[in-house]
C-alpha cells in the first residue's frame, strides 16, 4: 500500500489487481480514466493512414 500517509492518492496491489483510490481533485488533475475511452479515431481510418 502506498499514499496512505498523504491520503491524495492511494495505490492497493493486491496481485492481479490494483486499486487506486483517490481524492476528487487528484482524479481530475491525473483524468486516468480517460485511457479506456478508447482510440479517437476508428481503426480502420488508422490503417488507411499507414497503407503505402
Amino acid at each position: 500500500m502506498e499514499g496512505l500517509q498523504s491520503g491524495e492518492w492511494i495505490l492497493v496491489d493486491l496481485g492481479s489487481i490494483i486499486v487506486h483510490l483517490m481524492q476528487p481533485m487528484i482524479r481530475d488533475y491525473y483524468d486516468l480514466s480517460s485511457l479506456w475511452k478508447g482510440p479517437l479515431r476508428p481503426a480502420s481510418l488508422i490503417a488507411q493512414d499507414l497503407a503505402p
